[in-house]
């Protein structure tokens, strides 16, 4: 989280992790770490660490050999950098210090983790295995689904993503580069060119789309009342943090609250990161009452992450309080519901899948 702090408050790039400390840019990997420790024999209590980070600057592909030019790269390939490696290298520093000794910043290394949703191939040394990763853990752990339904918690290990079919957010939704736009030129009503400051990605397709995640906004409403709405009460859909808390909904036409995403309709929004809804109080509103569907043609993984609906009272009108398609880390918890006056289970209520 140290490098990527300085890389995004230095340069404005922002960069992706893989499990567990490898950082990425544009699809290559510009960043390994690795770690050594030592423990006091007698307390067993943590002696000494060092830490060592190689971030690629300035290097060109002509610098690779050709086994990694496929999937090496640096911030800057070729140059120049609008700021010296020493610079870097102190800004560094110094958000690792900010971080001791607590290191609380699980949720934003969950949120810059690309690994959860995918398909991925695990090699632990003793083996090596397909499966599904689908979350982090609270210790920082993936969890990983293996063929058969066996989940495992890894701590260590060599992960690698495994190749899907088109790579096309057009049709998965699911983001696969970033870029900075450094100019932009209306053409006509409809049509606006943009230049970026670094190449297109190799996989872009026709009809994949650009959103614009530096005016994504983070939310936070709480008390409010919305009754009788013929449509939706909130539809929500952004990167940034989102919390829902102590509202009362009565009587929406449509779901109370809503998340989508979609690259071929209104084009509203990408994917969700951080969302808490808490302690609200749902009446007879349509169905479902709280309802996360990507509109996504060909789905390849999950969209949305980093979900938790917890504390809620629902008074149903029909029979689904929850629906959930194609998101990954997901909390339903600690909610109630009744239809009729009579208490409904929660795998009645909750359709998630």
């Amino acid at each position: 989280m140290a490098v990527a702090r300085a890389v995004k408050a230095l340069c404005g790039l922002e960069l992706g992790i893989k499990w567990v400390n490898d950082l990425y840019y544009q699809g290559r990997k510009v960043c390994g770490i690795l770690t050594e420790a030592g423990t006091d024999m007698e307390c067993g209590q943590l002696e000494w660490l060092v830490v060592g980070i190689g971030l690629n600057l300035t290097t060109s592909p002509a610098d690779w050999p050709e086994e990694l030019a496929r999937t090496a790269g640096s911030l800057y390939p070729g140059g120049p950098a609008p700021v010296s490696r020493a610079v870097l290298a102190g800004a560094i520093a110094r958000e690792l210090l900010s971080l001791c000794p607590a290191f609380d910043c699980l949720d934003e290394y969950r949120a810059r983790c690309f690994v959860p949703g995918h398909w991925v191939t695990v090699c632990t040394g003793a083996e090596t295995y397909a499966a599904k990763a689908l979350f982090i853990d609270d210790a920082g752990r993936l969890v990983v689904e293996r063929e058969g339904g066996r989940q495992i918690a890894l701590q260590h290990g060599e992960v690698s993503i495994r190749p899907t079919r088109t790579g096309c957010s057009c049709n998965t939704l699911v983001p696969y580069a970033s870029n900075t736009v450094s100019g932009v030129k209306q053409l006509n009503e409809k049509e606006i060119e943009l230049t970026l400051q670094h190449p297109n990605p190799g996989n872009i397709q026709p009809d994949d789309v650009v959103e614009n995640v530096t005016w994504t906004p983070s939310v936070h409403i709480s008390n409010t009342v919305c009754r009788h709405i013929p449509t939706r009460g909130f539809l929500l859909t952004t990167r940034k943090p989102v919390l829902v808390e102590r509202c009362r909904f009565e009587k929406t036409g449509m779901p109370a609250i809503l998340v989508e995403d979609d690259a071929s309709g209104w084009y509203e929004s990408g994917v969700v990161r951080n969302m808490t809804i808490s302690r609200n109080t749902f009446i007879q509103c349509g169905e479902a009452v709280i309802q996360i569907v990507p509109h996504a043609p060909r789905p390849e993984g999950d969209v949305h992450r980093n979900i938790t609906i917890t504390g809620n009272t629902f008074d149903l009108k029909n029979g689904t309080a929850i629906r959930i398609r194609h998101t990954g880390d997901v909390k339903a918890e600690k909610n109630t519901f009744t239809k009729d006056g009579k208490k409904i289970p929660e795998e009645k209520a909750v359709d998630i899948r």
